[in-house]
């Protein structure tokens, strides 16, 4: 059997690695792409193909769909331009290949947009941040005053693009704070208002922008596997400084198992949520494998394996084993020779 994966982050070198170490991935040819030749995903796969770079969505699907064929493969794991994939499913599925996408087109707009995913938690009752959108410093200064007045921000307020990844634009405001400070610290995300006001005032950018409550209790971050709207297995990483907590039940998961259902989510996945007041509150849903999704695996599920026997239909997900909770976790990276 051959399983594609289309050009994504990082992790897609680490779960090619997961499969190929359990011995039921022996079985599983492993193909891999991107735009970059060096990618670390060259090294992981079976046999590495080069994306286009420049190409509209209509000729990158085309290109994806005939590659399928030429190569035979049996599934194809899109992570980059799902939605111009999935224009054409219907072509892929006459082909005998088989596309595992994690959802329709318009739930994966919500999902990339933290405005719009914050409005649809609130119409289905998952609590989520309050927040309000600007874009200039007159918005931003009369979202502050809103927010305030009406006592929605009682741990203090943050910020952060309404379409980003990697935690990109995030800040936390802070009314007394010495930025230069800040600057010698690395991975601070702290930041004054006045700096803030500044920064927006001078810029020229044209984003939306979300001014939200800040939630300073734990993190958690669920990574989970789906099938068709089911939860059929499902980690929790507790962070707690350099280390991570594995937990395998709890008001996160609850939620990740509601979200699957209301969004209609396959493959693997990943969930953030915070405490605050004694309640699980989610951040944002991502409908891609984590960074630290290899963590998670841990516990004893290997979530890409799975991924992909299921989505191949070697095996039920019945069959897939309870994950084993109260480890303790963190990455590790190593050195590697680059070579020419």
């Amino acid at each position: 059997m051959k399983v594609w994966y289309t050009k994504g982050l990082s992790n897609t070198a680490h779960a090619m690695r997961l499969i190929r170490q359990d011995p039921l991935g022996g079985a599983i040819r492993l193909l891999g792409s991107h735009v970059d030749p060096a990618n670390a995903v060259s090294a992981a796969a079976d046999e590495f193909i080069l994306e286009p770079v420049s190409v509209s969505d209509a000729a990158y699907a085309e290109w994806c769909l005939q590659t399928a064929i030429e190569r035979e493969i049996d599934l194809v794991i899109p992570q980059r331009r799902p939605g111009a994939l999935w224009a054409i499913r219907d072509r892929f599925f006459e082909a005998g290949i088989a596309l595992h996408a994690a959802a329709a087109p318009e739930v994966l707009r919500i999902l990339d947009r933290k405005d719009l995913f914050g409005i649809e938690m609130e119409k289905i009752g998952v609590p989520s941040p309050d927040f309000e959108t600007f874009r200039t410093l007159v918005e931003f200064d009369e979202a502050v005053e809103r927010m305030r007045s009406e006592g929605r921000a009682p741990d203090g307020l943050c910020v952060k693009p309404a379409v980003g990844i990697f935690g990109s634009g995030f800040r936390i405001l802070k009314d007394e704070v010495c930025d230069m400070d800040r600057m010698m610290v690395l991975d601070n995300l702290e930041i004054s208002f006045g700096l803030y006001r500044a920064v927006l005032a001078a810029s020229r950018q044209d984003r939306d922008m979300m001014l939200m409550r800040y939630l300073p209790g734990p993190e958690r971050s669920v990574d989970f596997l789906a099938c068709n709207g089911t939860l059929v297995a499902a980690v929790a990483r507790v962070k707690e400084g350099a280390t991570q907590r594995l937990e395998t039940e709890g008001a996160s998961i609850e939620i990740a198992r509601i979200l699957a259902h209301h969004f209609g989510l396959s493959g693997q996945c990943n969930l953030q949520t915070r405490e605050a007041d004694g309640e699980e509150i989610i951040l944002e849903i991502n409908p891609r494998m984590s960074g630290g999704m290899q963590m998670s695996c841990l516990s004893g599920v290997n979530l890409p394996l799975w991924d992909v026997l299921t989505a191949l239909g070697l095996r039920d997900a019945s069959e897939i084993p309870l994950p084993r909770p109260g480890s303790r976790v963190r990455m590790r990276e190593e050195p590697a020779i680059v070579t020419d």
